[in-house]
């Protein structure tokens, strides 16, 4: 074992990463492993309580299970969307993230366990809503940490180290908590959900110092102290909003399926490790890639790769609501992760290259907001439209991701193209 975290703190160093951002990556992978436990298990937890909104109609929208389970899904999202750009700000004020990641990381905790407890759907809600509190609290100090802790020349590669830790994460959690409640039941699952959101307060507490950013202890004169972060020059809001754009719009694509739990779980015999693997694949793909991408961004343009990375989405989201097979879903699921990684990690560096060294925490958080938002309305729109079919919500978001090709080009240019050498380089590592 020690040979092996030797290897890795090797590794580390060799991509110019810090003892303290390797901390971050790991604390960062356990907490998303182990709060995406909870995903295959939402359409059990929904079907097993009585709601007397199912069937119903409300406003004209039919609701069903699929919609139940995509406004528990995205709820979280939505509470984490509101709260972030504020904490963010708060993180940037007081100096306090360190504070802020660790409290947010052991709420989470304590609402994974939760879940096995709960008897109603509006307590998981609850539940939900506080965990989502507590995610908008941890993000953009997480985030902002990584900012102080790298530079311009190595921030891709902290910024992919990180992205790839938590996307580990999302890959292992899915499957560990399909196979725990299938063998177990749904409380053990949770309750190892608990234990590794847990461990990662205490792993940050040790290995990552206190950062004191000295920064704005008062309002600025554009501080309206509202949800609206704050961009010094058109140029940086420009850049932020085309990121913000294209996290958002690629996690839709991603998120799409799960409203549609019960759908995929019947075409794969009834497994929700199956599920937990057709949701996860993309991480596994992603995780593969994401590095090298980082740092290879770092050495020439990271438009380029965004541009790109959005554009190839198109189809594979599409393709998604085709599919019937364990197969084609990881091999579709899988090539869309790889868009995941030309996407978010160049996106993350991108907006920390333009952000203000005042004032990065909320404007960094302006991006993972719309990271969460994108994940938020994906069940959503999957949940609405489940009753015309299940291709018609893939069908929806690809639509809407090439649309958003332009918007994302228009905003944030289409920077140097890089040559064919260097994708040969990329393709070597």
């Amino acid at each position: 074992m020690s040979g092996t975290l030797e290897v890795v703190r090797r590794r580390l160093a060799a991509a110019g990463l810090s003892r303290s951002v390797a901390g971050l990556g790991i604390g960062q992978g356990l907490s998303a492993a182990g709060a995406s436990m909870v995903v295959p298990l939402m359409a059990s937890l929904i079907t097993g309580l009585h709601s007397p909104l199912v069937p119903a109609t409300v406003v004209g929208i039919a609701v069903s299970n699929e919609l139940l389970v995509g406004v528990f899904f995205s709820t979280l999202g939505a509470v984490r969307s509101i709260c972030q750009i504020p904490f963010g700000r708060l993180s940037d004020r007081f100096g306090v993230r360190n504070s802020l990641l660790e409290i947010g990381f052991a709420v989470s905790s304590a609402t994974v366990l939760g879940y096995g407890f709960v008897g109603t759907v509006g307590g998981l809600l609850s539940l939900r809503v506080l965990q989502g509190i507590a995610l908008a609290a941890a993000t953009p100090a997480l985030m902002a940490l990584v900012d102080s802790l790298t530079t311009t020349d190595n921030r891709g590669g902290g910024m992919s180290a990180i992205s790839t830790l938590r996307t580990l994460g999302w890959g292992v959690g899915p499957v560990l908590g399909g196979a725990l409640a299938d063998q177990f039941g749904l409380r053990s699952a949770f309750a190892c959900g608990a234990l590794l959101v847990g461990g990662s307060v205490l792993l940050i507490r040790l290995a990552v110092p206190t950062v004191n950013p000295g920064r704005s202890s008062g309002k600025s004169e554009s501080d309206d102290g509202g949800l609206r972060p704050q961009f010094t020059s058109s140029r940086q809001a420009r850049t932020l909003i085309g990121v913000a754009v294209a996290v958002s719009v690629l996690m839709m694509g991603i998120s799409a399926i799960v409203s549609l739990e019960e759908t995929i779980v019947g075409r794969l015999g009834g497994s929700k490790t199956g599920f937990g693997i057709v949701f996860a694949i993309p991480t596994i793909t992603r995780l593969l890639v994401q590095f090298p991408v980082g740092r290879w961004t770092d050495r020439y343009s990271r438009p380029p790769m965004i541009l790109g990375g959005l554009l190839a989405s198109v189809p594979l989201v599409a393709a998604t609501g085709l599919v019937h097979t364990l197969g084609a879903f990881v091999l579709v699921r899988g090539l869309q992760g790889a868009t995941v990684a030309a996407v978010v990690a160049p996106g993350y560096a991108l907006a920390a290259d333009v952000a203000d060294e005042a004032h990065s925490g909320e404007q960094l958080a302006f991006v993972t907001t719309a990271s969460s938002v994108g994940f938020a309305l994906g069940p959503l729109v999957s949940g609405v439209l489940a009753p015309a079919g299940f291709f018609a919500p893939f069908l929806a978001i690809a639509a809407l991701s090439l649309a958003s090709v332009v918007v994302v080009w228009r905003l944030v240019g289409a920077g140097s193209i890089p040559s064919l050498r260097d994708c040969v380089e990329l393709l070597h590592g």
